[in-house]
């Protein structure tokens, strides 16, 4: 049970932006008289405090945008893979589903499941910006739950605070997949099985890791 109300709390304080001080009041007015936190009571204290303190709606992370302090494209852009970098940095998890879906309206699912994942995980959205453009790419534009919620729960693992981190890490995960495809190629070589397709990913998917962190490396080994 401890284990769990931790896991709301630092929830709770990180959707609403409440500093620990304030979270601490927060916990205190929830206890019962059992001297246990009533969860939900304390869920309806924070969103309260956030109308209040904030005079705004309830907030949406999958509208919110990578920290300043979390931002590596300081500079002009010279190549283009800076200037992704810089928009991935820019614009919100929306945004981006907008964008790869020609401009359509995100589905409230589809919504619900990267909210999910910057609760669940604490992934910044740069970091969710990334993460989405690889998860459609390997699901053939399908935002499968099962798949997204895995792949977050990894980079989580790893600490993958950056779009840069997230996408060097994707950059080694698409090498390993190319392997594994060119080894079922050679494998089928001269048979009637149906080769595996060719796929098209974005040029800084395709480019060479030059440098890498090595507890990436250690890892995905």
């Amino acid at each position: 049970m401890y284990s769990e109300n931790k896991s709301t709390i630092a929830k709770l304080a990180f959707l609403y932006g409440i500093d620990p001080l304030e979270m601490q009041k927060l916990v205190m007015d929830a206890v019962s008289l059992d001297d246990e936190i009533d969860e939900e009571m304390l869920r309806k204290a924070a969103r309260d405090w956030y109308q209040i303190e904030r005079q705004a709606d309830m907030p949406s992370l999958v509208n919110r945008v990578q920290p300043i302090r979390e931002r590596t494209q300081k500079e002009e852009p010279k190549t283009k893979e800076q200037e992704l970098i810089r928009h991935l940095e820019t614009i919100s998890p929306r945004e981006r589903l907008m964008q790869l879906s020609g401009g359509a309206e995100p589905s409230s699912g589809d919504l619900k499941v990267v909210e999910g994942v910057m609760i669940n995980q604490k992934l910044n959205p740069g970091v969710v910006n990334v993460l989405i453009e690889y998860v459609m790419l390997k699901t053939d534009m399908k935002f499968t739950k099962g798949y997204v919620e895995k792949l977050a729960g990894h980079w989580a693992r790893l600490k993958v605070s950056t779009v840069v981190e997230a996408m060097e890490l994707a950059k080694n995960e698409h090498r390993k997949y190319q392997d594994w495809a060119q080894g079922s190629r050679n494998a089928t070589k001269g048979s009637r099985k149906k080769a595996i397709r060719e796929e098209v990913v974005p040029e800084w998917l395709e480019k060479k890791k030059k440098h890498s962190r090595s507890r990436m490396q250690i890892s995905l080994n």
